[in-house]
């Protein structure tokens, strides 16, 4: 299955969501460690939820009626916030540069409590594997890809379920880089795995969800140490 703009349709690994039985996947409550992290845009501040439709992710932006779907992508730890986005392109291996300008400027991280009711479905591995697929094929493609699992969530946001899923939930591809043993990523051996979510705010406003600001501006001199250290143990540079 490749979206018509897949740039690469004969070898597009994602497949087509219509030929699988979506029915098989399971809704989940919050996992119980309720503490979320999440990058956003300085300029939209004011806003929990990004609906502006703009933007090229693995699951948003989304439309439905012609209009943007509000989403909010958060993980269950710091490091995992900021390697995907400000690193999201880094690889744990390698050598990469970090603009200051781009990558971090105008970008701040807020520490979320999300209510534990709150139902996500179930991307992990082992639920993709009982559809016969693995996390390469949806979770953990390469950007170009995009467009064609943005597909899967507009599918899978319409299953027939009661309550609607207010998101989806997957493992993290930084899930390998927190095998490594290393006192910068700490807060991801504090976890089973790296786990991302992508929340709908049409199913979950923003009023159920406590958020407080921990970084006002990756960019500022307060976080410069947490960046070194992320940008270090990947081999990464910043300028």
């Amino acid at each position: 299955m490749t979206a018509a703009t897949c740039p690469f349709p004969r070898t597009c690994p994602v497949p087509d969501p219509a030929r699988l039985d979506l029915r098989t996947l399971r809704t989940v409550s919050v996992p119980e460690q309720r503490t979320h992290y999440s990058v956003y845009s300085i300029a939209h501040d004011k806003s929990l939820f990004k609906d502006s439709g703009a933007g090229d992710t693995r699951f948003s932006p989304l439309f439905e009626m012609g209009r943007p779907v509000p989403t909010l992508y958060v993980a269950n730890a710091r490091t995992a916030a900021l390697l995907e986005t400000a690193f999201h392109e880094v690889q744990p291996t390698g050598v990469a540069v970090i603009s200051r300008a781009t990558d971090l400027n105008g970008k701040g991280l807020r520490v979320l409590d999300i209510p534990a009711d709150t139902r996500v479905i179930d991307l992990r591995d082992n639920r993709l594997g009982d559809l016969g697929i693995s996390r390469s094929q949806l979770v953990a493609t390469s950007a170009a890809h995009y467009p064609c699992t943005r597909e899967w969530a507009a599918r899978l946001r319409q299953l027939a379920r009661q309550p609607r899923a207010a998101g989806l939930l997957w493992r993290s591809r930084v899930a390998e880089i927190a095998s490594r043993r290393s006192a910068l990523f700490a807060d991801l051996q504090q976890t089973d795995y790296a786990e991302v979510m992508v929340l709908f705010g049409d199913r979950l406003g923003p009023s159920s969800i406590d958020a407080t600001v921990e970084f006002r501006d990756l960019s500022s001199p307060g976080v410069a140490d947490i960046i070194e250290s992320i940008a270090d143990e990947l081999g990464a540079t910043i300028v």
